[in-house]
């Protein structure tokens, strides 16, 4: 074996130890919780009123406390296990983020796709995320109790119950790699894309880019271009990826408005 390949296998190991650590390191004491830095810490008004007849004050004050020490965005850690098979019959449930009180930049439980004129929902649900037909929701169906947590999939009519409260459910999340290959691009959604490309895992990293590419090119070279900020082998395939477009696929680039953080790297490479 050369060194060359000696080096990138020592690279490999290391990449896969890094993110096995993390399987045993506590979520909700704020050790690697979200996958970028968070979109907001803002905590709001207790007496903002979020849909129907409840305030900020109605939230669990976990989930409080987290906004304000964590923030809101992608979890690093987002596979839950569950009782009774979710969609496509898995033993689990990928809850990619969590969403924050300000609007703006992030989803907030205060925006209007949470209302229950929008979701569909009884009003003793307040949502915290959304992925496609999927809401995760804090069930304030027992009065007098901290809330529980329910998957409720509007499209398959499956409400259930994954967590007894939110510190029970962060303290649930474990790490997962889904592995994908081309062929996935019709189920595999938005959030999910989005959270798994931000592991920068080898076994699905090239996978994920080419996916992206095909559904979202502003995307593709968005993470391609944070692929070569990573270590190998992360970085080497987001190059091979970024020459092939300067060579072959020029033009799109040229119109595409993340042209210029390619050419921003070009320059620093």
């Amino acid at each position: 074996m050369s060194f060359e390949n000696f080096y990138r296998l020592i690279e490999h190991i290391l990449s896969y130890l890094v993110l096995l650590t993390s399987y045993f390191r506590p979520i909700f004491g704020g050790i690697m919780a979200l996958i970028q830095n968070p979109y907001t810490k803002t905590l709001l008004e207790l007496s903002t009123p979020i849909h129907h007849h409840w305030t900020i004050e109605d939230l669990p004050e976990t989930y409080l406390q987290w906004i304000q020490n964590e923030g809101a965005g992608y979890f690093l850690h987002s596979k839950i296990d569950t009782i009774e098979p979710t969609r496509f019959g898995l033993d689990y449930t990928l809850l990619n983020g969590i969403a924050g009180l300000e609007q703006g930049n992030w989803t907030s439980v205060l925006d209007d796709c949470f209302s229950p004129e929008n979701t569909g929902l009884p009003n003793y649900f307040i949502p915290f995320f959304k992925d496609e037909s999927v809401y995760y929701c804090f069930d304030y169906l027992e009065k007098g109790k901290e809330p529980s947590i329910r998957l409720i999939d509007v499209e398959m009519d499956q409400w259930l119950t994954i967590a007894s409260s939110f510190e029970d459910l962060i303290n649930s999340l474990k790490l997962h790699v889904e592995i994908v290959d081309f062929d996935h691009r019709h189920w595999i959604t938005k959030n999910t894309r989005t959270q798994q490309l931000g592991l920068f895992h080898p076994e699905n990293f090239q996978s994920l880019l080419e996916i992206e590419e095909e559904e979202d090119f502003n995307s593709y070279i968005y993470w391609l271009t944070k692929g070569l900020e990573q270590n190998a082998p992360i970085s080497s395939t987001a190059q091979e990826a970024l020459d092939f477009l300067l060579e072959y696929r020029n033009q799109e680039l040229e119109n595409s408005p993340a042209y210029k953080l390619i050419q921003h790297k070009s320059t620093n490479n």
